[in-house]
């Protein structure tokens, strides 16, 4: 019984090992076939509501939903487009039986959850998985699936933007594993927008969810930051994909897990990763998709608490700036830090 019950823990490990790295070659979709077309005048706003929900033990809570995306004239005014997240979620009409909305939900963007304990595992894997089931390891079984939204931080000057939608696949934790490190499987989907509302690229991502979607340089490389908590609730798995729009390949595949995405101010074809040690360390690590170029350097928990101003060329640290604000550090990312082509 010892020996059936490592087994089949020592299957689920190389399972895990392969969801780290994602399953699949994600499918790229370009609807465009010039991505750098004229550009709107348009900005990007989202539409946030708030409101308050009492909780079944009497406590209340305020929620934030974003139902919509419009794409506004900047000159008039005028609405010129909208993107719906429920009309436009590619997971919202599935065919399959659906899970009662729990109440705390009823005012909210909530999408729909469907019961598929009924349904054969590889239907599911075949069609939401594909590469799992060649790799599939112990007995998998599912009780449930829902999808949900994010989307990418904007600024003022941002003429594209990334919407994802993350399916999750629930498993049956006592029927799978003895002692799971996962608990479900994904699949993503990413549409890029242009200021004009339109889609320029949908990405399919198999076996990965989406944290943090981004794009840089004029919407030509998109990527994503995926992972998940243990079951233990202490270690975080994951990574991130930078993908080529021109090209439709993945360029970058790192399995480490991002506690932070940052785009320069004035530089939208570099992205700050910061990589998270057990310490509270980081390594700050800087994609210049320009160049085609990365630079990395480990900063101690206390140099990146210090950490207040992000240029072209470098970082600034503050180490006393309560007493001196001038007091800086400067770190140029061609002279301090270490570097590679990608």
């Amino acid at each position: 019984m010892k020996f059936i019950q490592f087994l089949k823990y020592f299957l689920l490990l190389i399972f895990f090992s392969f969801w780290q790295e994602g399953m699949g070659q994600d499918v790229i979709t370009i609807h465009s076939n010039n991505l750098s077309h004229i550009k709107e005048d348009n900005k990007i706003v989202k539409e946030v509501i708030h409101y308050d929900e009492t909780l079944p033990e009497g406590r209340r809570q305020r929620y934030s939903i974003m139902p919509a995306i419009h794409f506004i004239s900047k000159s008039s005014g005028d609405t010129c487009a909208t993107f719906d997240l429920r009309e436009n979620n590619p997971y919202e009409t599935l065919n399959y039986p659906t899970l009662p909305t729990p109440r705390v939900y009823e005012h909210g963007l909530h999408f729909k959850t469907y019961d598929i304990s009924n349904i054969s595992p590889n239907r599911i894997l075949q069609r939401f998985v594909p590469d799992a089931l060649d790799n599939q390891r112990g007995n998998l079984c599912f009780t449930k699936m829902s999808s949900g939204a994010s989307d990418m931080p904007l600024r003022e000057s941002d003429d594209y933007t990334i919407v994802s939608y993350t399916l999750t696949i629930q498993l049956e934790i006592e029927k799978c594993f003895p002692d799971p490190y996962i608990e479900a499987l994904f699949q993503t989907t990413l549409y890029v927008l242009n200021n004009k509302g339109e889609k320029i690229a949908t990405i399919v991502s198999y076996g990965t969810n989406c944290i943090t979607p981004f794009v840089a340089h004029d919407a030509r490389y998109t990527g994503l930051a995926y992972g998940v908590q243990q079951h233990s609730h202490n270690d975080l798995h994951g990574g991130y994909k930078f993908y080529d729009l021109d090209t439709k390949e993945t360029i970058v595949k790192e399995s480490a897990f991002i506690d932070g995405i940052a785009h320069l101010n004035d530089n939208d074809s570099m992205v700050n990763l910061y990589i998270p040690y057990s310490s509270g360390a980081v390594i700050y690590t800087v994609y210049d998709f320009r160049n085609r170029k990365k630079y990395y350097r480990d900063l101690s928990r206390k140099e990146f608490t210090c950490l207040r101003a992000i240029y072209t060329h470098g970082i600034s640290l503050f180490p006393n700036f309560q007493e001196n604000p001038k007091d800086s550090i400067y770190y140029s990312f061609e002279n301090d830090f270490e570097q590679e082509k990608f």
